[in-house]
């Protein structure tokens, strides 16, 4: 029957283990299975995991932070665990209570530049929150004016063009083409007064006033 380890190799264990070396690591060092080395572990420490590091839950109670906060400065790269444990289960280091203490008081509320308390991360308090939205929700309400009067311009455009395409105009008054001349209307020209023409084979532009419809192609 294979003996466990004596007790010197129980402080080598849990002098690697605290050093940060995996559970892994010590079965296969000392020959004997992973599990056997965690319940050893468990039985004569009370604990598996490294007394020098913390789990997520214990760096939530010290930095006062929520653990989505701490996942949040986890996938900005503000902070970075020091093992990897079982399913993602994260270890930090006692210096990353400190970082997240540090980072948490050099941020300033958006709205009033006032200090953040321990829950919050961008806004004070609701009353900033509310005026932040509001403010975000103006800029939203502009910004749908302005995409709808984009719409609109090319909706016009679109119909100009169409009209002006399915339709035939002749000269009324003096301009650089002689009057009663018929033309086809490209579109309009560089301000909204004046209209692009065929004539002679080339592309000019003459005064809107100066053109009258005669008539519209049927469809």
């Amino acid at each position: 029957m294979k003996q466990g380890p004596t007790k010197v190799e129980r402080n080598s264990m849990y002098g690697m283990r605290e050093s940060g070396a995996t559970l892994q690591q010590i079965a296969d060092h000392y020959g004997i299975s992973r599990e056997w080395v965690r319940q050893l572990m468990l039985k004569r420490y009370g604990s598996s995991r490294p007394r020098s590091l913390l789990d997520i839950s214990e760096v939530s109670r010290l930095t006062g932070c929520t653990r989505m906060d701490i996942f949040k400065l986890k996938r900005r790269g503000i902070i970075k665990p020091s093992q990897v444990v079982g399913r993602g289960r994260t270890l930090w280091t006692h210096d990353t209570v400190d970082i997240v203490k540090k980072y948490r008081d050099s941020r300033r509320c958006k709205v009033c530049d006032g200090p953040l308390p321990n829950n919050h991360w961008v806004f004070c308090s609701w009353s900033c929150w509310v005026e932040a939205s509001r403010f975000r929700n103006r800029n939203r309400t502009q910004l749908q004016k302005n995409m709808q009067k984009q719409r609109m311009a090319r909706y016009f455009a679109k119909k100009a063009k169409e009209r002006y395409q399915s339709s035939q105009y002749i000269v009324r008054q003096k301009c650089a083409v002689p009057l009663g001349t018929k033309l086809n209307v490209i579109g309009t020209g560089s301000t909204k007064r004046r209209l692009r023409v065929e004539w002679n084979g080339k592309i000019i532009e003459i005064p809107s006033i100066c053109v009258k419809r005669v008539f519209r192609q049927s469809q």
